[in-house]
């Protein structure tokens, strides 16, 4: 059960998913891998609302605010009506659905790829291309 103050970044169809990938230590914490994932979604445009919440995330956690404008500035981008502040809260709910969008097409992306280390270097090659597309646009 999840403490009703902790904050939940996605759907609990994805925590074995997010277990195999926590284990390949790419991550420093969960909450850096949420906002890989919702970085990922959103990109792709994937968005899915969580239906079922996954484990939660202490609000006090260093990952979590250190990250928190990350997660507010996509949340954004979901948001119905900018004339309003959404309090962080909101913002998280907002985010969580291109989390679950980020672990479905990571799943996907990965479906055909045998073994951690290869898994590992894919996701790295995953942020390598999507960091030289980003530099592309820009130039």
């Amino acid at each position: 059960m999840v403490n009703p103050r902790d904050i939940v970044f996605y759907d609990d169809e994805f925590t074995e998913f997010r277990d195999e990938l926590n284990k390949l230590n790419l991550f420093s914490s969960f909450v850096d891998l949420y906002v890989f994932c919702g970085g990922l979604g959103f990109s792709e445009n994937i968005y899915i609302e969580t239906k079922k919440s996954g484990l939660g995330v202490a609000p006090t956690v260093e990952p979590l605010k250190n990250n928190r404008r990350k997660i507010e500035a996509i949340a954004l981008q979901k948001s119905e009506d900018l004339s309003e502040p959404i309090d962080f809260k909101e913002s998280c709910k907002l985010f969580s659905g291109f989390v679950n969008g980020g672990f479905t097409y990571l799943r996907d992306y990965l479906s055909d790829i045998k073994g951690d280390q290869n898994i590992r270097n894919e996701i790295i090659l995953l942020i390598e291309t999507k960091a030289l597309k980003n530099i592309k646009k820009k130039s």
